[in-house]
């Protein structure tokens, strides 16, 4: 309260000045956080758009990293002895070094074929042998041993990638392998005949993930169909389940999100078809909004810079609104000591420019009251009712017509208080300045005077006005429809016991042209000759000076082919149709 009063105590241009800097600064604050919030947004978007792309360029390096040894597992179809010796069961078929000198060239040939091999395994049914190299030349494996490796037989062929496992059975510090393992099966009838097992070290995928493009602080996990990762960054995480790095107390949050510890990350995942691996990453969403820190302080600085700005500003506006009443108030104050003789020079063409003009005048007036009061005081009353009524504006006689119209609502006299609104409305539009007008415009004009006709005639006639959408702001004559429909309502509507009467108003575009019909369901036009003659452009017989002066206008104003047709006959009312030009700015 004491803040208020204080307020109310300011000169106006301190007041000025407070307010003006006050709605800036509430506008450049908003304006700052929605900037701020729309552009942590994108930066959100584009880094979870990032944070997917490498998900899916990693998902695609992997499903290439794991085709070529996919392709290549087929290789003992291909090894004519190879697969000979397995589906006969005969080593010695070719000699008793045949099915060990071809597992050697088959084993050496897949080694030289893709140098991320670290060991490979085959084992013969029939044969009941098992073959294996590596570059540990002591390696010895046993398939049979694994817990997928019924997963495997009952493939029937179908190749499975096996996630991290121990290189060595029962031996602690065995090297994690990855596997591709497939059942070696007899073509259509799918007889089992042995087990291929193509081993690589989980660091061979380095060179996957290295080329997928830079993320946005991502930890990103490969993991296998049995949930245990294959790879991650971390080479300590690598054959742990995937479930655990979800300690308890790990809190799911909408739009993919998970709390782990006090700390947000975005979830996001990517499948892919041929080995069944997931690649999921996990990113902390403070690595999401990155970036933001900068794009605060920039707006804060901006901001700043605004509203020294505007502060400039306002105490510019402020100062020139002020010095000019400051110095109507200084030229009051010499009329007050009676130098009526002072006059000041507009500075501005805006309010206060208007007031110093009315000040003038005012001057000029009582400058002519008081040579006049020399004369007589009849000249003096003259003068004075001549001075008063040169002030009286439109404006003076709209607020007299509000006056009535609130006196007529208190009273109860609703019809009153319509019609005076309508007037009101009506003064206002006779008062504007300029020949061509918006079509909304005279049409609001057209329907105030429907309004004020309906009261006068108590509802006898209805009426109904409507324009194609994209013609309101064409621009067209004033007082273009009311003597038309003003015709109609006098003439066409002489039966006091008909309740049917209906004057239709319809708009449209057709071609580079605006029409209008006008049309009502009164008596209609009886004299054909004068139709004929009106409509060939001699209105010399028309008895209504609007109709004729809408006419002439059109004709004047655009010239042919615009202009006004009329067409009537007994008992069947009159259309009237205005085709004029389609203008969307004044001319």
């Amino acid at each position: 309260m004491n803040m208020r009063r204080r307020f109310k105590a300011l000169g106006i241009y301190r007041k000025l000045l407070i307010t003006h800097a006050a709605i800036a600064a509430v506008f450049i604050l908003s304006f700052a956080i929605l900037l701020s919030s729309v552009y942590a947004s994108l930066i959100a978007r584009e880094n979870q758009a990032a944070v997917r792309s490498v998900n899916r360029h990693i998902a695609q390096n992997v499903d290439t990293f794991f085709y070529s040894l996919i392709k290549l597992s087929e290789a003992p179809y291909y090894s004519r002895i190879v697969r000979a010796a397995m589906e006969s069961g005969d080593a010695d078929f070719a000699g008793p070094s045949n099915i060990n000198d071809a597992t050697t060239a088959l084993f050496v040939q897949m080694f030289l074929s893709n140098n991320n091999i670290d060991s490979i395994y085959l084992s013969s049914e029939k044969l009941r042998r098992d073959f294996s190299r590596g570059y540990d030349s002591n390696y010895v494996y046993d398939l049979r041993s694994e817990p997928w490796y019924q997963d495997i037989y009952d493939a029937r062929g179908v190749v499975k990638v096996i996630g991290p496992h121990p290189k060595y059975i029962n031996r602690e510090d065995s090297a994690l392998v990855i596997s591709v393992a497939r059942s070696i099966v007899k073509p259509f009838s799918l007889e089992h005949l042995g087990m291929l097992a193509v081993n690589i070290r989980p660091d061979a995928l380095d060179s996957v993930f290295r080329q997928a493009p830079g993320g946005v602080g991502s930890n990103i996990y490969l993991i296998d169909p049995y949930g245990i990762i294959a790879y991650s960054g971390e080479r300590s995480d690598i054959g742990r389940p995937f479930a655990g790095m979800f300690p308890h107390g790990t809190e799911i949050v909408d739009g993919g999100k998970v709390k782990i510890g006090g700390t947000t990350y975005l979830i996001d995942e990517d499948n892919f078809c041929r080995t069944g691996f997931t690649v999921f990453s996990l990113t902390p969403m403070s690595q999401i909004y990155r970036g933001l820190s900068v794009v605060v302080l920039l707006c804060a600085l901006i901001g700043f810079a605004l509203m020294l700005l505007s502060c400039y500003t306002a105490f510019r506006i402020s100062k020139t609104i002020t010095g000019a009443l400051l110095r109507l108030s200084e030229g009051i104050a010499r009329i007050d000591a009676g130098d009526i003789d002072i006059r000041m020079l507009p500075e501005s063409a805006d309010e206060i420019g208007e007031l110093t003009v009315t000040f003038n005048l005012m001057l000029d007036s009582i400058q002519s009251l008081m040579a006049n009061m020399l004369d007589n005081q009849e000249k003096k009353h003259k003068a004075e009712m001549l001075a008063l009524q040169s002030q009286i504006k439109p404006h003076f006689i709209y607020n007299s017509l509000n006056v009535i119209k609130s006196m007529a609502e208190l009273q109860g006299s609703d019809g009153i208080a319509d019609a005076l609104s309508e007037l009101s409305g009506i003064f206002v539009y006779c008062s504007q300045a300029g020949e061509e007008v918006p079509l909304h415009d005279e049409l609001r004009f057209t329907e105030r005077y429907l309004s004020i006709m309906r009261l006068r005639y108590f509802n006898r006639f209805s009426a109904e006005v409507k324009t194609e959408p994209g013609t309101e702001n064409c621009r067209v004559l004033r007082f273009l429809f009311q003597p038309f429909i003003e015709n109609a309502i006098l003439h066409g509507f002489r039966k006091q016991d008909s309740t049917d009467n209906k004057i239709e108003l319809h708009i449209r575009r057709e071609g580079d042209g605006l029409i209008a019909l006008i049309q009502d369901n009164g008596e209609g036009i009886a004299n054909a000759a004068l139709l004929k003659s009106i409509n060939e452009g001699n209105i010399d017989g028309l008895n209504s000076i609007g109709m004729a002066n809408v006419i002439e206008r059109i004709a004047m104003r655009y010239g042919k082919p615009y202009g006004v047709r009329i067409e009537s006959s007994p008992g069947k009312g009159v259309a009237v149709t205005l085709r004029l030009p389609v203008l969307t700015e004044a001319e």
